[in-house]
């Protein structure tokens, strides 16, 4: 039977799929990862970055598209109004999902500098609620933010949340930094704000990216949680 790769593709969209790490281990150990026979993708750009991080032949990379962002134009998506108790009327949804790192302590170094109070104060005058996703992998470990005292933002659980794209189309904005899922956000057509903190060790030191950062996104980028709450500002005044 064929094995075909239709779920991680994202992430070859912009950032480079395999840490440098990853990469010279899949040479070293080969049977450790799995040899695809077809890898989906969504342009001839992409099928290019696909026929390369995956090492498979140009023509088992098929442009069809990723089956996952059906959900985003069907409308059979999985509401999650009942996490907050009342849900006020006409409440506006804000997604943080970042991407991951390599090592715990970089995940967590992205709230060091969470201005809790200012971006609860933020959140309250705007009827404002934020989500915060982390990366499946991070599930099992004990993050920071989890604990946050707020019941303006809410701590989604992996676990229970770990498709990402089920629950896209509950939210008004979404916050990210590398992550290929802005690509999928954008077919709801909604906006986006760019939180690359550390872009350049990001760069550096994790996995890279395939284009320049700041001419490639289409939103604000903000370096830390003040510019973050400016540029939500300016979409909600």
């Amino acid at each position: 039977s064929d094995i075909i790769s239709i779920s991680h593709s994202r992430a070859v969209d912009f950032k480079r799929l395999f840490s440098r790490l990853l990469f010279k281990n899949r040479y070293l150990f080969p049977y450790l990862y799995p040899s695809w026979d077809l890898v989906l993708s969504t342009s001839v750009i992409i099928q290019d970055r696909m026929s390369s991080a995956f090492q498979v032949l140009h023509e088992n990379v098929p442009i069809l598209g990723y089956p996952r962002n059906d959900v985003l134009l069907s409308g059979n998506y999985v509401a999650i109004n009942e996490l907050i108790s009342p849900c006020p009327r006409d409440a506006k949804f804000i997604l943080y999902a970042p991407t991951f790192r390599e090592t715990l302590t970089d995940n967590d170094a992205l709230f060091n500098d969470f201005p809790l109070n200012k971006f609860c104060a933020f959140l309250e005058n705007n009827n404002c609620y934020l989500f915060i996703k982390l990366h499946p992998i991070l599930r099992n470990s004990d993050h920071q933010i989890s604990h946050m005292d707020s019941k303006y933002i809410v701590f989604l659980d992996s676990a229970i949340y770990e498709d990402l794209n089920s629950i896209l189309p509950n939210f008004d904005l979404m916050l990210t930094d590398y992550s290929g899922a802005y690509f999928d956000f954008l077919l709801l057509d909604r906006p986006m704000i760019f939180t690359p903190f550390d872009l350049e060790s990001y760069e550096k030191v994790e996995r890279g990216l395939y284009e320049n950062y700041l001419d490639s996104v289409p939103g604000p980028i903000c370096r830390n949680w003040d510019e973050v709450i400016s540029a939500l500002n300016d979409f909600f005044s």
